[in-house]
């Protein structure tokens, strides 16, 4: 009788101490999924921030594409500026050289006004 003793005392505190245990290991397994979820979040910014670096390299692309593209227009605008004020210059220096009403002067004033309008 006396071992059924000692399993009446001895039961009690063999539950008590799985209970405890039982505490930590459920406390340290809501850890690990708490770590678990952190991981979780952690991947899917990671993932996000791989996107977004993705769409703006795509969007820096496309600038730098619309940047040398008006660069590009700008230079010629520049250049055909440039020819056309030369090209006007050299009419009026032409001009310059006659006289009203002398034979070569309606065909270069006419030259000259030509080009005025173009520009």
């Amino acid at each position: 009788m006396e071992w059924l003793e000692t399993l009446e005392t001895a039961f009690p505190e063999a539950i008590d101490a799985a209970r405890e245990r039982f505490q930590v290991f459920t406390g340290e397994l809501s850890h690990n999924k708490n770590i678990l979820d952190t991981v979780k979040e952690i991947m899917i910014l990671q993932d996000t921030l791989i996107k977004n670096k993705k769409s703006f390299e795509d969007i820096n692309t496309i600038s730098n594409a619309q940047y040398d593209a008006i660069i590009g227009e700008a230079q010629l605008e520049k250049q055909r500026y440039d020819e056309s004020s030369q090209a006007l210059m050299l009419a009026w220096q032409v001009l310059q050289g006659y006289d009203e009403g002398d034979a070569g002067y309606d065909g270069a004033y006419n030259n000259w006004v030509a080009l005025l309008e173009e520009n």
